[in-house]
C-alpha cells in the first residue's frame, strides 16, 4: 500500500479545522517591554500570595513546617520566575505554576470550601496576561487534575460538600466545564488584544 492510497480526510473538513486553528490567538506577541511588564507584575502578585498563604495557615494555629510547606511553594516558584536564564515561556509557567498552586493550597486551607474555588478564575484569567499557550494550557490541565485526583485522594481539602467528596471525578468534571468556559472567553479576549495590537 503506496503513501498516495492512505485515507485522506475530506478537504471541507480541512478547511474548517483550519478555519478553527486561524481563529485562536497565535501567543507569544507580546513584545519584550511588555512582557516584562506583565511578568514582574504577576511575579509580585505570586510573592505576595505567598505571604498571604502564610499569615492564614498561621491564622489556622498550623503547625510552622506546615505553614513553610503551604507558603513555600509559590515562594519558591516566585524566586525560579526571576531568574533570567530561562527563557520567556519557562518563567511564565514557573509563574502560571505558581498562581494555580496558590489556588490549590487556599483551597485546602479553607477545607474545600467552593467559594476558595473562585480563585482558580482569577488565577486563570492572571496567567492569559502572558498570551502564551504553554502557561495556559498547563494551568488549564494542572485545575482539572488537582480536582479529580486530589479530590480523589483527599476530597475533604478540594470539596466541602458530602456529593462531591463521594464523586470526586463527577464534580471534577462539573468544575472543568466551568473553566473551560472561562478558558474559552479568556482566549477569545486574548484573541481580540492581538486583533487589536496588529
Amino acid at each position: 500500500m503506496g503513501i498516495s492510497n492512505v485515507a485522506r480526510p475530506p478537504p471541507a473538513l480541512v478547511a474548517k479545522v483550519r478555519a478553527a486553528l486561524d481563529a485562536l490567538p497565535r501567543g507569544q506577541l507580546l513584545p519584550g517591554p511588555e512582557w516584562h511588564r506583565r511578568h514582574n507584575l504577576l511575579v509580585v502578585v505570586l510573592a505576595l500570595h505567598a505571604f498571604g498563604i502564610g499569615v492564614f495557615a498561621l491564622a489556622k494555629g498550623l503547625p510552622v513546617w506546615h505553614v513553610m510547606v503551604e507558603a513555600g511553594a509559590p515562594a519558591v516558584c516566585a524566586a525560579l520566575a526571576c531568574v533570567g536564564q530561562f527563557e520567556r515561556r519557562v518563567r511564565a509557567s514557573i509563574v502560571a505554576l505558581g498562581l494555580i498552586t496558590c489556588s490549590a493550597v487556599l483551597t485546602h486551607l479553607s477545607g474545600g470550601v467552593i467559594e476558595m474555588h473562585f480563585h482558580f478564575f482569577v488565577s486563570l484569567a492572571l496567567i492569559t496576561l502572558y498570551q502564551e499557550w504553554v502557561p495556559f494550557l498547563m494551568a488549564v490541565a494542572y485545575v482539572v487534575l488537582h480536582h479529580g485526583v486530589v479530590g480523589v485522594l483527599e476530597p475533604a481539602s478540594v470539596y466541602n460538600h458530602p456529593d462531591a467528596i463521594a464523586h470526586p471525578w463527577r464534580w471534577a468534571l462539573i468544575h472543568g466545564v466551568f473553566v473551560a468556559g472561562a478558558a474559552a472567553a479568556y482566549i477569545l479576549q486574548w484573541r481580540l488584544n492581538e486583533d487589536i495590537r496588529d
